[in-house]
């Protein structure tokens, strides 16, 4: 049996244990068969040898073509690979929208998931929308805050989102509208507290200055002292209105503090306005 192996271009014969040899043929049939085999291993070898050899492939018998990858197609197999992570991303960014979990917790809300799609595609035109939607959402509760006079609240918000977007004109332009509501309340706050006649035992309603509410102003103070002392008298009760439960229980100890000797009756409701009504005696 005669085998052919290729190796590098070139052609050879191996004769097996069981080659004409090992079976002591004459000499005049081995050199026969030796001749004819030789011949057409020569014809073979030229006929091969004139095909051309495709670039990039490796001559070698039995090793696969090695094909070179151009640059842009590199660079477009990276963009596809990225694309399912890019899907899960914006996925869980909406979905932290809709939940409300705009910047919290921490590593699991929208304004992260939206601002890790922008470094893995800076053109990602749905992300950009994201934390735009996200910047007018807190300007929105920012607005709420003011309309409703919670200065504080609207100032914990502002200073919270300006850390997410530093420079923002609408955060400025919200900023410098806080500053002139507030100097505003204050001054109404003063006017309205030196107008104030707590002995007139008709008036019932005290609005009180939301800008003074949780401090130690002292003209606030005295107006709380005022009313607690007319109620120690008079044996009527109070209503307080307060934006907030905190608030009406804090008002509630300044009140009933100012009369030691005597336990002033209330109760607390939630309002927009902070006020004081007061109700006739039981």
């Amino acid at each position: 049996m005669s085998e052919f192996l290729w190796v590098g271009r070139q052609l050879s014969v191996r004769l097996t244990s069981t080659s004409l040899v090992s079976r002591k043929l004459p000499d005049v049939v081995l050199r026969s068969f030796l001749l004819v085999s030789l011949t057409g291993l020569t014809a073979c070898g030229a006929a091969l040898s004139d095909k051309p050899v495709a670039a990039g492939s490796v001559a070698t018998h039995g090793a696969a073509s090695v094909p070179t990858v151009s640059e842009p197609h590199n660079k477009d197999l990276q963009s596809l690979a990225r694309q399912p992570i890019e899907q899960r991303l914006l996925q869980q960014a909406e979905d932290a929208f809709r939940r409300g979990n705009l910047i919290d917790p921490a590593h699991d809300n929208a304004y992260d998931r939206f601002h890790s799609v922008l470094k893995m595609n800076p053109g990602n035109t749905m992300a950009r929308s994201g934390l735009q939607a996200i910047l007018i959402r807190y300007a929105d509760l920012i607005r709420d805050a003011l309309a409703r006079s919670r200065y504080d609240q609207a100032r914990a918000l502002l200073n919270t989102t300006q850390i997410y977007y530093p420079g923002n004109t609408l955060l400025l332009d919200l900023k410098q509208q806080l500053v002139k509501q507030e100097r505003a309340a204050l001054r109404f706050d003063e006017q309205a507290l030196a107008r104030t006649n707590v002995d007139d035992l008709k008036r019932q309603d005290f609005p009180l200055p939301a800008t003074k509410l949780g401090t130690d102003d002292a003209e606030l103070a005295a107006f709380l002292s005022s009313i607690a002392q007319r109620l120690k008298v008079s044996g009527e009760s109070v209503l307080i209105y307060a934006r907030s439960d905190s608030e009406g229980r804090w008002l509630y100890r300044k009140i009933n503090a100012a009369v030691p000797d005597y336990r002033v009756r209330g109760d607390i409701r939630i309002a927009r306005s902070p006020k004081i009504t007061i109700l006739p005696p039981l």
